[in-house]
């Protein structure tokens, strides 16, 4: 359990490191999908059209936009192709402690955004409003970030899967300027 929880921890310090230093363009992207819920829930009558199929369609492909521009720099110095990242899946399997403290940390970060943003933007606004709040909040924050980490667990699948051994499963942060 103890190997399980420092690759879980190796996983999610390199997630955050890729977060941070990269947070303009994590911003970037999560700005456009933020502004969009906001309109679509606090925005009122006249930004009725920011919501419904067309604000999902919208924030979905922003979404995809980004997990595509992470991949490509967090996967950048591999080269993998793609049936390396289906088989990646092995990974999961034969590091189940890992992939549990990895949840756990996850869903911990989960309730902290969610209690925490929530109780914080309720004092700021009518419940309309801090739902809209809430919602741009979390575009440039938790979200990304799920996103950022399931990339950092393909990686470390991926360098073990090249290296084969244990050391090989710890996330290297990509080359600088990428």
């Amino acid at each position: 359990m103890t190997t399980g929880w420092i690759e879980a921890r190796t996983v999610l310090v390199a997630a955050l490191r890729f977060f941070v230093r990269h947070y303009p363009v994590v911003f970037a992207f999560g700005v456009s999908a933020s502004a969009q819920r906001f309109l679509a829930v606090g925005g009122g009558e006249g930004w009725a059209w920011t919501g419904g199929i067309t604000g999902e369609l919208f924030t979905n492909g922003i979404r995809l936009l980004f997990f595509v521009w992470v991949a490509r720099n967090m996967l950048r110095t591999l080269r993998p192709n793609w049936s390396d990242v289906r088989q990646s899946t092995d990974y999961l399997a034969d590091h189940r402690a890992a992939m549990l403290w990895n949840v756990v940390v996850l869903v911990a970060l989960t309730l902290v955004f969610k209690v925490g943003i929530d109780t914080w933007i309720a004092g700021l606004a009518e419940p309309r409003m801090a739902l809209a709040w809430t919602l741009a909040v979390k575009n440039v924050t938790i979200i990304p970030f799920m996103i950022v980490w399931s990339v950092a667990v393909v990686r470390a699948a991926l360098e073990e899967r090249a290296g084969g051994g244990p050391d090989a499963a710890v996330p290297q942060a990509p080359v600088a300027g990428t």
